[in-house]
């Protein structure tokens, strides 16, 4: 699938992004931002919180929020809706207050009833 390349501004600062078709975004070198405040790693949360990480960008539009090298990824998991870098702005300024005041714990858990079907598919 082809990759194209982007540009958004978070925090006032520009951000390269790779787009993968309509299921993968990837902000990379945003871990310094306030994305990296979804980084579930229990090293940089203090507890364990590797199971936080999925959002529901739009009804129906679920996603896995990761974190690799400096990057931070969002995949699609479910859904029929495309991930599009504008549902994907639109998500991180009606989400911007929960993920700054609580980073990570905004993110569902994988064994919560709310996304249990999506991981036995994911």
């Amino acid at each position: 699938m082809k990759t194209q390349k982007s540009r958004i501004h978070i925090d006032l600062a520009p951000y390269e992004v790779s787009i993968t078709g309509y299921s993968k975004i990837v902000i990379e070198d945003s871990i310094n931002s306030i994305l990296g405040k979804l980084d579930n790693n229990p090293e940089v949360t203090g507890f364990d919180s590797r199971e936080l990480q999925f959002t529901e960008i739009i009804d129906n539009l679920w996603v896995k929020v990761s974190v690799k090298d400096n990057d931070v990824i969002f995949e699609r998991v479910y859904g029929r809706k495309r991930l599009t870098i504008e549902r994907f702005q639109q998500w991180l300024i009606d989400n911007w207050d929960a993920i700054d005041s609580i980073g990570c714990e905004m993110l569902k858990s994988n064994k919560s009833y709310q996304v249990k079907y999506i991981v036995d598919r994911f």
